[in-house]
Formats: structure tokens, C-alpha cells, sequence
């Protein structure tokens, strides 16, 4: 049973008629590196092997509902006061020379609350079926997200075939999977400007001009505190990054999102951190502090990164 379209408004007849697990799927020999490389295959996951399994980019629609959640305007709830700092730019006269300045500001405006409902964070699997590797999906009949197990792996694949048993039976996911969600670089190994241009490099290309410039000023903010280790996340989980201070035991959280927060965790936790999804770290209330992107942003962080450093040092 084969499908190849864009998106689908509602489950179709033949797949809301079966009554057991299955799986979608279409072969891992469709697509060259450069492909794998957009999907969120990173180079470590090269050449494809049983058992890889990854969060897919954040390619359109469906894949960013996947990694980000969705958005929900209320507009049942009273309004509230939202706060976004912006980057902006004016001219200024000295003598005859016309200068171009640029600078930051905080606007607070009046907006319907948000709700963030949680991302679905489905992943791709590796495995075989006939002695061939395939990307699936494991589906179960009538679970909730199956409309978009289906229209996610329609805007990655752009097709797939459905899969219920092979010539040797029963298909079933490898045991050992082998994820990578994260790159780790180390202050040791990579100049500051090596590691600073990697983030840079990290952050979505979509982002607003006047909100770009405000999300670099708060991750080079937080690198001045020189972490001994930052972690960029890949594929779904780009637009993350975490600042580690072993010898602060902190851990800091950072994100593209503007109407997000600065996550500050113990270091020790970082490991098991690592190997939840974005919405089990940001909604579990893990973090032994939570730093809103206002106005006062800034003066926050100083305050306790700069203060961990002083009992640090006594």
C-alpha cells in the first residue's frame, strides 16, 4: 500500500481500517548525502547503519509542529503584557558625517495569551525489512498522532509505503538505537570564535532581522562567562543551545525563541537532560531557575552566573 502527496486533511479510508500495528516507511537508498543532511542526519550517523534514529529537521509545517509544538492563540482569556526586546537602527549627525548607530529596546505590548502545546517529538528509525534499510514509523491503530506520523513523513519523504509483516515475519525496531541530538564543543579544543560562529551558524536563518541580533547578543552575553563546554543541538533540536559551567555546577539553556526563557539547570543533571525530549526538559520543571527574556534579562544572568563565580572562587 503506497501514498505520495503533499499533506493529508484526514486518515485515509485503508489505513484507518487496520487493526494492528504498522509501519511507514520507504528505503534509506532513495536519498544521497545531501538529502540525509537536510532530513537531520548529521555526519557521525554516515553511512546509515541499523538502529539510527533521529528528531527530523525543522524542513516545514509538520516537522516544526514536531520539534517546537504548535502555538495556540487564547483568545477565551483576558490579554497580557508581552515584553520583546528588538534591534533597531538610526542615524545620528556629527558635524557634517552622517553616522549609523545600532542599539536594543525592550517593548512591552498587549497581546491574547499563548499556549504551547507540547511537541509530538516523533523520531525516525533506521531498521530492515528484507535484508534493506528503510526510515520508519512505528503507527498504532487510532492513536491520536497518526494524521501527523502521516503528514510528517509525507513532507520529509515525500511518499511511503505501509508495512505490516515482512517475508521473516513481524517487523520490529532495533533495540539499540543510536541517537545524536547534540554537538559538543569544547573551549579546549575550539577557539572562542570557532565556537561562537558555530552557534551563530546554528541559529534558524528565519529569524526576524530585529530578533536575530537580540538572540546573538544573549548567547555571546552568556559565552563572556566562559563555559567550559557549549552544546549545540541538531535537527529537531536546533535553535537549543547549552552553556555548561562544570566548576559552577550550572548549566544554562538557551533558545532561538523570543517568547522563551533562559533554563538554568544543575550541571550533574546535564547527561539525563540531554536524553529527553525539549518538551520533558522545558515542561518537568527541572530547571533550579527560569530567567524570562524581558528587559531585566541581562542584569538576571549577571547576577547569578557572576555570583556562582564568587563562591566559586572563596
Amino acid at each position: 500500500m503506497s501514498f505520495k502527496k503533499k499533506y493529508f486533511r484526514k486518515i485515509p479510508a485503508t489505513i484507518e481500517a487496520i487493526n494492528q500495528v504498522f509501519f511507514i516507511g520507504v528505503p534509506c537508498s532513495r536519498f544521497n548525502d545531501n538529502d540525509l543532511h537536510k532530513l537531520g542526519i548529521v555526519d557521525d550517523q554516515l553511512p546509515l547503519s541499523l538502529g539510527t534514529n533521529f528528531l527530523p529537521s525543522k524542513i516545514g509545517k509538520f516537522s516544526t509542529i514536531n520539534a517546537d509544538g504548535q502555538v495556540v492563540v487564547r483568545k477565551d482569556l483576558p490579554k497580557e503584557t508581552f515584553y520583546q526586546e528588538i534591534s533597531y537602527k538610526w542615524k545620528e549627525w556629527h558635524g557634517p558625517d552622517q553616522i549609523e548607530r545600532e542599539g536594543t529596546k525592550s517593548i512591552a505590548r498587549e497581546r491574547y495569551q499563548r499556549q504551547r502545546l507540547d511537541a509530538p517529538n516523533v523520531r525516525i528509525t533506521v531498521s530492515e525489512i528484507d535484508n534493506e534499510l528503510f526510515f520508519l514509523i512505528k503507527c498504532e491503530p487510532n492513536e491520536d498522532n497518526l494524521l501527523h506520523k502521516l503528514n510528517l513523513f509525507l513532507e520529509l519523504f515525500s511518499e511511503f509505503d505501509v508495512h505490516i509483516t515482512s517475508r521473516n515475519g513481524l517487523i520490529t525496531l532495533p533495540h539499540n538505537l543510536q541517537t545524536v541530538d547534540w554537538t559538543i564543543l569544547k573551549s579546549g579544543t575550539m577557539t572562542a570564535d570557532e565556537i561562537k560562529e558555530a552557534v551563530e551558524k546554528s541559529i534558524s536563518p528565519k529569524i526576524k532581522p530585529t530578533l536575530r541580533p537580540v538572540i546573538l547578543q544573549r548567547l555571546n552575553y552568556i559565552a563572556s562567562f566562559n563555559p567550559d563546554v557549549t552544546v549545540i543541538g541538531v535537527a529537531g533540536y536546533s535553535g537549543y543551545i547549552i552553556h555548561n559551567f562544570p566548576k559552577l555546577a550550572i548549566s544554562v539553556l538557551e533558545s532561538e525563541f523570543p517568547d522563551n526563557a533562559t533554563y538554568i539547570f544543575d550541571y550533574k543533571d546535564w547527561e539525563p537532560l540531554s536524553k529527553l525530549s525539549k518538551t520533558e526538559i522545558i515542561r518537568n520543571n527541572l530547571e533550579k531557575a527560569r530567567i524570562i527574556h524581558d528587559e531585566y534579562w541581562k542584569e538576571k544572568i549577571y547576577k547569578l552566573l557572576n555570583t556562582a563565580i564568587e563562591d566559586n572562587d572563596n
